[in-house]
């Protein structure tokens, strides 16, 4: 083998993927320059390879740690704005039966009511898109922790209270 044969087997070495087709073509065993400096360059070529499947996996890794911490994140907000919904629906309800009291006995005029039926309309509103907001994040949670599938007719499944 020449200089010029065995430049070009070693960057066919280093370019090539191990099973695709001519891989081994520039490799002929019992030749000297393949015997010792080849079987170099296939053992570089493989810890390159694994050094950099290794490195893939670990960036995957953190990109699922990321999104798993999102998830869990955008989880307690989502608790926490139904939590302060519900707080507001009571508050909003206990402030409409007030008015209807103070309008039954003549101290308030039906503005107060209708205003007090407005507040619990939305505050109903800010509730209904609250427990929206939980359930998104309930599935991407299940999403990002790769249980989509097996949670999520669980996750969908309507509760009768």
């Amino acid at each position: 083998m020449t200089s010029s044969s065995q430049t070009a087997s070693g960057k066919n070495a280093l370019t090539a993927q191990p099973g695709s087709a001519g891989f081994w073509d520039d490799f002929a065993f019992g030749d000297t320059w393949t015997s010792k400096t080849g079987s170099w360059i296939v053992d570089a070529r493989a810890s390159w390879l694994v050094k950099q499947r290794r490195a893939e996996l670990a960036d995957q890794r953190g990109a699922v740690e990321s999104d798993v911490r999102t998830a869990l994140i955008d989880l307690q907000v989502a608790t926490d704005q139904v939590v302060l919904a519900e707080s507001n629906r009571q508050l909003a309800t206990q402030t409409l039966q007030q008015s209807q009291d103070r309008f039954a006995v003549g101290v308030a005029d039906s503005v107060e009511v209708v205003n007090s039926q407005e507040a619990l309309a939305a505050a109903d509103h800010d509730y209904v898109n609250g427990l929206f907001s939980q359930h998104i994040a309930k599935i991407t949670l299940a999403h990002a922790m790769g249980e989509a599938e097996k949670d999520l007719p669980e996750l969908l499944e309507r509760k009768m209270q």
